[in-house]
Formats: C-alpha cells, structure tokens, sequence
C-alpha cells in the first residue's frame, strides 16, 4: 500500500457537520491529508467544547465554557504549541500512537470517538481501516 493513492478512488468526502461521527459515511482517504486534517480539527475542537475545566479535575475559569487547547496539552503531558499543531494541522511531523492515546484520555473519549481520532491522525491506521472497507465493499 502507498499513502499516495487511495485504495478506493471512488470514495468521495463529504465532511457535512463533522462532529458526531456516528453520521461519518465518508471519511477521507489517508493520501488526501488536508481533509484529514479539516475533519480532525473540527471533531478535536467539538470534543474541547464539550468538557468543562470541572469535569477534567482543572479549576474553573468562571463564564468561558469547554476546555482550552493549553488545558488539553496539560492533560496529555505535552506543551501548549505542541497540542495546537495537533489540532490546527500545521505541524510538519507525524505524531506518535502514544500521544494520540493520551489526547484521547484528556478528552474522555469513548470508543467510537478514539477510533476516528486514531484513524484520522495516524495514516497508517487510515490506510489499514480502508483496505479492509473496500475489500467488504468490493465482497471479496
């Protein structure tokens, strides 16, 4: 497999409201980064919005709702600029299993949300789910 390509080209995007990813059908291929990294940040940012500085044992900033990126970085063990390339997708690096697995702690998310997480940042996840989808698709 070569990230270069996709393994089913006849796959299009369609990022839609992109934040419950239970009503994801099409996800973006693992050669096509920059909507990887679209729908990334805006499932990373919904999931910040989401929990309270409370709910993540973080003293409360009064009015402000949802969680910061420097409060997420925090949890993870990693610095704020380093959290915010993550999230932005301007980092020029690929980003490692383990860290993945702790945003994914920082965030509280469940199964399904971890899966779109790890699939969406970690290409070599991406390239492994869409070959198996399209060998279910094409019944082989």
């Amino acid at each position: 497999m070569t990230p270069d390509r996709p393994i089913c080209p006849e796959r299009q995007l369609d990022l839609g409201s992109a934040v419950d990813i239970s009503t994801v059908t099409n996800w973006p291929t693992a050669s096509d980064v920059q909507s990887c990294r679209a729908m990334l940040s805006a499932l990373l940012t919904a999931w910040r919005a989401r929990l309270s500085p409370a709910d993540v044992g973080l003293p409360s900033r009064g009015r402000l709702k949802g969680l910061h990126r420097k409060d997420v970085a925090k949890l993870a063990g990693v610095s704020p600029r380093w959290y915010e390339m993550f999230e932005r997708g301007t980092a020029k690096r690929r980003f490692s299993a383990a860290f993945v697995i702790r945003v994914a702690d920082a965030l509280r998310l469940d199964t399904g949300e971890r899966a779109a997480l790890n699939r969406l940042a970690l290409p070599e996840v991406a390239a492994a789910v869409e070959y198996f989808e399209c060998i279910a698709k094409r019944g082989a």
